[in-house]
């Protein structure tokens, strides 16, 4: 099954990387979030984005996302 390979793998990269966040390549809204070797992709709230230098979600003015792509996504104030 693929989703169980992709599992495998993110929790593999977890345990060789250790606790923490990291990014995501697929998306400026995502990231890799890593805890006792176990791995998670994770959204950032909002209109947040990642940030590559702080490890966290922040604001989006503040972000430079490069090649990752942006998706348009509204509030999640609801």
């Amino acid at each position: 099954m693929r989703s169980s390979a992709i599992i495998l793998s993110l929790n593999q990269f977890c345990v060789k990387n250790g606790d923490g966040n990291y990014v995501f390549q697929g998306s400026c809204s995502r990231f890799y979030s890593c805890a006792n070797g176990f791995g998670w992709l994770q959204d950032c709230p909002g209109d947040l984005l990642f940030d590559t230098e702080l490890m966290e979600c922040v604001w989006h003015e503040k972000v430079q996302c490069g090649d990752r792509p942006v998706e348009a996504r509204g509030s999640s104030d609801n």
